[in-house]
């Protein structure tokens, strides 16, 4: 079996200006339209967000589920939670 068809593909656009990458494409790459484009603005969004991508696909995969009704080993999909959720913008600098 290719390894492709279970593979879990995540996109994960990174930037403020949505005009820097094009949604529609990077959906036809997800695996998990559910979860649709993670957009990082920041290097730390991006960094929780390969932290998410990288534990919730191995946990899910290892947990890994069949389409009701489907006998067949190659309908065996990967469930993945919600991801982290984008921090709110604040103008506060004052960290402490």
């Amino acid at each position: 079996m290719p390894w492709g068809k279970r593979a879990v593909r995540l996109a994960i656009a990174i930037g403020e200006d949505e005009a820097n990458y094009d949604e529609v494409e990077l959906l036809k790459f997800v695996s998990h339209q559910e979860i649709g484009v993670l957009k990082a603005r920041n290097p730390g969004e991006l960094v929780n967000y390969i932290k998410w991508a990288s534990i919730a696909a191995t946990v899910g995969s290892t947990q890994g589920k069949t389409k009701a009704g489907s006998s067949r080993q190659d309908d065996v999909f990967v469930v993945l939670p919600s991801p982290p959720p984008q921090p709110t913008p604040t103008t506060n600098t004052n960290l402490f």
